[in-house]
This record gives structure tokens, C-alpha cells and sequence, in this order.
């Protein structure tokens, strides 16, 4: 619920990004305001979203992963299909890259911490940070061609984004 009020407030304040070039001019125009973005990830054989996250991008630079989801037929593997978590983290990662922002940023659930642990190699409890080069690795690691059955989307529209370092 929370997330909905925030996506809400940063749409109708005209803080949203729906691609990285209007993520990048929104904060060319100002360089501490807060924006907001989605990531999504589809598949035109799979009726919903494999999965997605909001991020927020903060008046300091930093990119804040506000929550990311897998569907949960995909979490509970009854799809066959792997790796769509790791490639919404890998791929925040490559956006902070892209903007130059030095540290990515998060809470983490009771059940969402096991994953962070294992991206991560360190113990996470209920927040995680994530310096630049950490975000470089992770970055580095993102490969959209490995993941054939699905297309990443920024934001939740129509427009397929092309993430370029």
C-alpha cells in the first residue's frame, strides 16, 4: 500500500521516468529532486509480469530499490523459470552505473533477505547498501540476451528501454 501512495505522489507530481533519457533530463533540470521509476519484465507467453521493482532515484544521488517483486508462480516454481530476480537487481545496478549514482539502497523483508545475502555475499538483515563497486559488478553481470523468454520495461508502459552503459 505504501509503495501505491508513493507511485501515486510521484505521478502526479511529474516525477516519474518512463525511460532512462527522461530520467537523466528530469535530473538535469534538477539535480536533487527525487524521481521515481518502474521496472518490468514480461513475456508474451505469460499472462502477467514475470516480475518488477520501483526505484526511486534521492535528492542524494543514490538510487532506492523501494520494493521488487518475482510472480509468484515463478517464486514458487510453478513456471519453469529462473533468474528474474537477479536480473531486476543487476539491472538497477546497471542504471545507477549509468547515471553515475555511487550507492544503491534498500529494505529488505524477512523473506526477501535470503536473496540479498546471496547477490550480495554478506549477511543482510533488514536494509542493504550497495557501493560502486559493488554496482559495477552487478552491472557488469546483467545480461538481458541470457534471459530470452523475457523483455525488461521502463516503466510500466508500453516503451521497451534500452539500458546503455
Amino acid at each position: 500500500m505504501l509503495a501505491a501512495k508513493r507511485w501515486r505522489h510521484y505521478r502526479t507530481s511529474a516525477t516519474t521516468a518512463h525511460s532512462l533519457d527522461q530520467l537523466r533530463q528530469l535530473i538535469s533540470r534538477d539535480q536533487e529532486g527525487e524521481y521515481c521509476f518502474h521496472l518490468k519484465v514480461t513475456a508474451d507467453w505469460f499472462p502477467a509480469s514475470l516480475g518488477g521493482a520501483m526505484v526511486r532515484r534521492t535528492w542524494c544521488h543514490h538510487l532506492m530499490l523501494d520494493f521488487m517483486f518475482v510472480h509468484p508462480s515463478i517464486s514458487g516454481r510453478r513456471v519453469d523459470v529462473r533468474g528474474v530476480g537477479l536480473s531486476i537487481f543487476q539491472s538497477v545496478c546497471l542504471i545507477a552505473k549509468c547515471l553515475g549514482c555511487p550507492l544503491v539502497w534498500g529494505e529488505a523483508t524477512k523473506d526477501s533477505s535470503t536473496f540479498y545475502q546471496r547477490q550480495l555475499h554478506r549477511m543482510v538483515r533488514d536494509r542493504f547498501e550497495i557501493d560502486s563497486d559493488e554496482i559495477d559488478k552487478l552491472a557488469a553481470q546483467f545480461a538481458p540476451h541470457l534471459f530470452p523468454q523475457g523483455k525488461f520495461k521502463l516503466p510500466l508502459k508500453t516503451r521497451t528501454s534500452k539500458i546503455k552503459p
